[in-house]
């Protein structure tokens, strides 16, 4: 050993030398904790971020489930035929029902008028001339073929019926079918009708018995030599026209 004060010297000196060590011991532990913070910030970022991530995945995933549950293919192409054959069911009804009111209509239509004919040859029957007055309406207004063609015929075979019926009883009598209007009461106004064409114009015009009309139609033909079918008033009106004098 040396002296004491080498010894001491010594000492001095190892002494530094931990103080030293400490020092750089101290400040690596600094160093170290100082990344190791840093590196555990990181990894916590990083740890929140994967979790972040990690969690949206999982509420995308189980977003995408539910909607999936709540719509799947089989259900959403459900809910579209279940619509699709309402709609369609609704529109091939109307469109059905439009079809069916378009082609049912005219004969409606027809139906309504061989009703109101049969009722205009009932009224007929009986002389009334409101059922005349409605037939020629009926003739002269209907855009139906079949409706036309069976007014006109009902009012040709009425004026067939009316003739073979009272031609026979004026032959029976011997008198001229002008005098025959004349003598059963018929009036024009409450008056007796002219024996003449203009007389039996007026009563084919004006009276409301069809039995004395028929009879006037009758008369008509035998004064003017025309032959117009029974109660068509047109046609004699018309021949008048172009013969005033003689229904004046």
């Amino acid at each position: 050993m040396g002296t004491p004060a080498e010894a001491e010297t010594h000492f001095t000196n190892l002494l530094a030398y931990f103080k030293h060590l400490v020092w750089l011991t101290t400040g690596a532990v600094t160093v170290i904790v100082v990344i190791a913070g840093a590196l555990l910030v990181s990894n916590l970022r990083d740890v929140r971020q994967d979790a972040k991530e990690q969690a949206s995945r999982v509420a995308t995933d189980e977003a995408k489930k539910a909607v999936s549950t709540a719509f799947d293919e089989k259900h959403i192409n459900d809910l579209i035929l279940k619509a699709a054959k309402e709609k369609v069911g609704t529109v091939t009804d109307k469109m059905i029902e439009d079809q069916l009111s378009t082609k049912l209509r005219p004969i409606e239509d027809r139906i309504l008028f061989i009703g109101r004919i049969s009722e205009c040859e009932a009224q007929m029957h009986t002389g009334l001339r409101v059922g005349l007055v409605e037939l020629d309406r009926i003739v002269k207004t209907t855009r139906d073929p079949q409706a036309l063609q069976f007014a006109k015929s009902t009012l040709t075979s009425l004026g067939k019926q009316y003739d073979a019926v009272w031609v026979n009883n004026i032959k029976a009598t011997n008198m001229k079918p002008i005098d025959f209007l004349s003598g059963r009461g018929t009036t024009v106004n409450g008056k007796p009708p002219a024996a003449s064409v203009q007389g039996a114009v007026q009563v084919i015009n004006e009276n409301q018995d069809l039995n004395a009309v028929g009879i006037a139609f009758i008369a008509f033909r035998d004064l003017t030599g025309e032959h117009m079918p029974t109660f068509d008033i047109a046609a004699v009106n018309s021949w008048c026209e172009k013969h005033q004098p003689q229904c004046q």
